[in-house]
């Protein structure tokens, strides 16, 4: 700690021996120069970049400085002109800020000041441990504060710990301004929300400090949900393709949602169609046997496994047709619920939906058993078991991308919300 504070303190003495010097020698290169057509030599324009970005609210300009990348340093090494090109640089920057002032200004609405956002990323140790550089922040320090008093906000961004050590070295001279200054460090997920508060996105249209999208002070659900969103494919299936900029999930062309009604008008119809010709079984069965035997009996062949069911129990066949009512019921249920559920885009209808028919695809196996014992017919049973659970299967699939679009969807309203600072992020 002693010898840091030793090394600071000649550090300082060297800086004010510069300063004196200069004094001394008359180092005034102010004069007789004209702002508005000077121009910098073009490696001082690319390398110390700053630019009028928009304006705010209240029509103050906003200037952004690209400091952290200023390696005032190395020009300053240099001497002689390429010095002079740089002090004179900087005081155009001055005066720049002033004349922008008058830009937007009426005497209806006078706008007297203005707002500057300074980027100190890449800020390294070698400015302040120069002491010609550390002279020459010094001695711009003044200028700056004398503009300073007409600022309305400003702010230090991506302050590392040297850029902190350079704002504590210039507060004896810019006490005032930086009282109006808000000083932050490199976590963007701290300053971004706070400067976008204060300085509108739209005013800044080119401002590279600033990402395009708000996706870092997000909560735990909302960054998942984003995650997905950028994802711009989907390679599940090769018959699935999802469009990330409409944010809308497609198979074969089709929406999910619409699918996800298809499949549900058509569990709706089937449940129908099988209520109708269970009961009108049952019908014959209970109520009038005789016509059923003499239909049974003329095609023997086509009704082998119905005889067989014929020779059960009276209870068993009952239990056994009540059974296959509920399946139907409960398939026109779900139905409904698939198709409540895709039309309002409800995820807990949807979620319900899945679970509730995996049980059921569950208990139906079974039934299945039952049948392979007593059915002689076993080409139709494979087959209908394959169509019945590819079907089954498939629309477990759409759901799931159902999901995953309202999921994208609810993404994006709350990525403009925090956006538009409707809600607090």
């Amino acid at each position: 700690m002693a010898s840091s504070k030793a090394l600071a303190g000649a550090l300082l003495v060297t800086v004010l021996c510069f300063q004196h010097c200069s004094v001394i020698l008359g180092n005034d290169d102010k004069v007789n120069v004209d702002y508005e057509t000077w121009k910098a030599p073009e490696d001082i324009r690319k390398n110390f970049v700053y630019y009028l970005s928009g304006f705010d609210e209240e029509d103050r300009p906003i200037w952004i400085g690209e400091v952290g990348k200023w390696d005032a340093r190395k020009y300053l090494e240099q001497g002689g002109q390429a010095s002079k090109d740089l002090e004179t640089y900087v005081d155009q920057a001055l005066y720049r800020y002033n004349q922008s002032l008058t830009l937007r200004s009426t005497p209806e609405r006078p706008v007297d000041d203005g707002c500057v956002l300074l980027d100190m990323e890449g800020y390294d140790l070698t400015q302040i441990t120069h002491p010609k550089t550390i002279a020459f922040l010094l001695r711009k320090a003044h200028d700056v504060d004398i503009v300073a008093r007409r600022m309305a906000k400003g702010f230090f961004v991506n302050a590392n710990f040297v850029g902190e050590r350079l704002i504590n070295l210039l507060k004896p001279i810019l006490g005032p301004s930086l009282q109006r200054t808000d000083v932050y460090g490199t976590n963007k997920a701290m300053w971004i929300p706070k400067v976008l508060r204060k300085l509108p996105k739209e005013s800044l249209p080119e401002c590279p400090v600033l990402p395009p999208e708000p996706i870092i002070f997000l909560d735990l659900q909302l960054v998942l949900a984003v995650a997905k969103l950028i994802q711009s494919k989907i390679s599940n299936s090769s018959f699935l393709i999802v469009e990330y900029r409409t944010s809308h999930a497609m198979a074969w062309g089709w929406r999910a949602q619409t699918l996800a009604k298809i499949l549900a008008f058509f569990e709706i119809a089937i449940s129908i169609f099988n209520f109708i010709a269970i009961s009108f079984n049952a019908a014959l069965i209970f109520g009038n046997p005789a016509a059923l035997y003499r239909l049974v009996q003329s095609n023997p062949d086509d009704y082998k496994d119905f005889l067989k069911f014929l020779g059960l129990d009276q209870k068993v066949q009952i239990a056994t047709l009540l059974l296959l009512l509920l399946l139907c019921v409960l398939g026109l249920g779900l139905g409904l619920l698939l198709l409540s559920g895709s039309k309002k885009k409800n995820k807990s209808q949807l979620k319900a939906w899945r679970v509730t028919t995996a049980i059921l695809y569950i208990l139906c196996l079974p039934i299945y058993v039952v049948w392979l014992i007593y059915s002689n017919d076993i080409l139709t049973l494979v087959i209908s078991f394959i169509v019945i659970y590819f079907l089954g299967g498939f629309s477990f699939y759409i759901v799931y991308i159902l999901i995953y679009e309202i999921d994208i969807e609810e993404a994006e309203m709350l990525r403009q919300r925090l956006w538009t600072d409707q809600i607090e992020p």
